[in-house]
């Protein structure tokens, strides 16, 4: 004799990760025990995606959708929402829950305006974390006069003379790196030609 009780969907909720990390989705529903056949079924939806327009990706590590306990890996970044249906002779349960997928951010520096003779420039930029917050800033200045880099989000005032110049920046979140550069022109100034041609005697003309 097989007595199964109405299914109770459930697993513990999942630790935000980044995009390829093994994330293994542990079932705690108490169905485990069943006598009978109990169906599951795991499903992935992306709700939001800041750093692309892709639709959401998932590889299964281990087993697969219709798998007790997968392992999984995100291999997109986003918001997403997973749900676990569990089903037997008794009835349906699901529950669903959010985990947010992270990938290395993304970064560009604003575009400077041209400068003649010395620029005196506060570097800004755009930044999309991507779902993993930044903890790192480092800025190269290597041709600028008074300062050669920086590791703060806001170096503040930075001073190059005359030339073509390179300005780099790279941000690091959990799930990695991203690197932006710009060019920065100064051309030197109109000169002040003060050679005379030919003399003048006073009188003359």
């Amino acid at each position: 004799f097989c007595s199964q009780p109405h299914p109770l969907a459930q697993f513990p909720i999942i630790p935000d990760a980044c995009i390829g990390e093994v994330i293994e989705l542990e079932n705690i529903s108490s169905t485990l025990d069943d006598c009978g056949n109990t169906e599951y079924l795991w499903e992935f939806e992306l709700l939001s995606a800041d750093c692309h327009e892709q639709d959401g990706e998932v590889f299964f590590e281990n087993g697969n959708e219709n798998s007790e306990s997968p392992s999984v890996k995100f291999l997109v970044s986003g918001e997403y929402l997973v749900t676990l249906r569990v089903t037997n002779v008794c009835g349906e349960a699901t529950i669903s829950q959010p985990v947010s997928i992270g990938q290395a951010p993304q970064v560009e520096i604003d575009a400077f305006d041209l400068f003649c003779d010395i620029a005196s420039i506060s570097p800004s930029y755009t930044l999309n974390d991507c779902g993993s917050s930044v903890f790192e800033w480092e800025w190269d200045f290597p041709t600028a006069d008074n300062k050669t880099s920086s590791d703060s989000p806001n170096p503040g005032l930075v001073e190059f003379g005359p030339g073509t110049h390179t300005i780099q920046l790279t941000v690091t979140n959990a799930c990695g790196t991203g690197t932006a550069t710009q060019a920065l022109e100064v051309q030197e100034g109109p000169g002040l030609d003060l050679t005379l041609d030919s003399f003048i005697c006073v009188g003359n003309s």
